[in-house]
C-alpha cells in the first residue's frame, strides 16, 4: 500500500477531521508572534472556492474511477493528510476536491499541532507555548485511523517555526544545534514509521521559508536544517520528500504569487486560492513519488 502524509504547520498532528472546534481555532503562535501581532485567518466559514473547511469523508472510489492500460476501471488511491495548520488549510481543497484529483481523501490535520512530541516550546520573547499540552496526536488518533481508513499514501506537511526553541534534555534548543537535529531526526523517523506501519507510502512535504518574516534571525538557516533533518529521517524507509520548498521558493527566493494567485496571504499558510494551486501540484507529485496514479474515467 501507499500512504500519503501531509505534515503541516506549527504543532502536533491531531484529530481535526472536519470543521475545527473553537479550541482548534485558538490563535496559533507563528514565528514567535502572537495572533494579535500576526493573525492567521480562519477560513473555516469562508470559501476558497471549495466550500470552507473539509467535512469528514467516508466514501469508496469515485464512480467510474480509474483506468488501467486496457481501459478497465481501477480504484482511486486512498490519501490521508496529517500535520498542523499547514496541512489543515491544504486539506480543504484536497478533501473537497478529491474526485477531481482522482483520490479518496481524509484528513487528520490539526491547527497549531506539529508532528514530534514536545514537552515545552519557548518563543523569542521568552514565553512558553500554551498549545503543547493539546497536541497528543499518536494517542488521539493515529493507530485507530490507520486501521480504519487503510491509506495508500500519507501526506505530511509541516511548517515548524524556525524561531521557536524546543525543550530537549532539560535545555531549550533550536534547529541547527547538533542535539536538536539528532533529536528531531530520531523523533521524525518514529512518526514516519508509525504512519507507514500499515503499508502506506509516506510523502513528506518539506518546509518553505516564511515569506513575511525575512528579519527572523537564522530563519533561512534553521528552515534548511529542519528540512535536512526530515530528509535524514526517511532514509531507508518507504517514504520520499515532496520538494514543496523548491516549488514555492525556487533558487531560495520565495514567490508571493504564482500564476497571479497569492500563495500565502500571511507568508506562512497556504489558504484560499493559494491552497487550491498548491494542492493541484502537491497531490500528483506525491502520488508520482509513491508509484501510484490517480483514478481516471474508464475508457469505452
Amino acid at each position: 500500500m501507499v500512504a500519503l502524509a501531509i505534515i503541516g504547520g506549527f504543532g502536533s498532528i491531531g484529530a481535526a477531521c472536519g470543521r475545527p472546534s473553537a479550541a482548534d481555532r485558538d490563535p496559533p503562535v507563528i514565528d514567535g508572534k502572537r495572533v494579535r501581532d500576526n493573525p492567521v485567518e480562519d477560513f473555516s466559514d469562508s470559501g476558497n472556492g471549495q466550500g470552507g473547511a473539509p467535512a469528514p469523508v467516508e466514501m469508496g472510489p469515485p464512480a467510474g474511477a480509474g483506468a488501467a492500460s486496457g481501459g478497465a476501471a481501477t480504484e482511486a488511491p486512498k490519501v490521508l493528510l496529517a500535520g498542523d495548520s499547514i496541512a489543515f488549510f491544504l486539506s480543504i481543497p484536497i478533501v473537497n476536491g478529491q474526485k477531481g484529483l482522482g483520490i479518496v481523501a481524509q484528513t487528520q490535520a490539526k491547527q497549531v499541532c506539529g508532528l514530534v512530541p514536545v514537552t515545552a516550546m519557548r518563543h523569542e520573547d521568552g514565553s512558553l507555548d500554551p498549545n503543547v499540552a493539546l497536541c497528543t496526536w499518536p494517542a488521539t488518533w493515529a493507530p485507530g485511523e490507520l486501521d480504519a481508513f487503510r491509506p495508500d499514501v500519507v501526506l505530511l506537511a509541516t511548517g515548524a517555526p524556525p524561531i521557536v526553541e524546543y525543550q530537549i534534555e532539560g535545555q531549550f534548543r533550536a534547529p541547527c544545534d547538533a542535539t536538536f537535529d539528532a533529536w528531531y531526526t530520531a523523533e521524525f523517523a518514529k512518526v514516519v514509521d508509525l504512519l507507514g506501519s500499515r503499508g502506506a507510502f509516506v510523502a513528506v512535504a518539506n518546509t518553505a521559508y516564511p515569506a513575511t518574516f525575512p528579519a527572523i534571525p537564522h530563519g533561512v538557516e534553521r528552515t534548511d536544517c529542519l528540512n535536512r533533518d526530515m530528509a535524514a529521517a526517511i532514509v531507508g524507509k518507504r517514504a520520499a520528500i515532496v520538494d514543496l520548498r523548491s516549488w514555492v521558493c525556487p533558487g531560495g527566493t520565495c514567490a508571493t504569487t504564482r500564476d497571479g494567485v497569492v500563495l500565502r496571504p500571511d507568508g506562512v499558510h497556504y489558504t484560499k486560492e493559494g491552497a487550491d494551486l498548491v494542492a493541484a501540484w502537491l497531490v500528483p507529485e506525491a502520488l508520482r513519488l509513491a508509484g501510484r496514479a490517480p483514478a481516471r474515467p474508464a475508457s469505452r
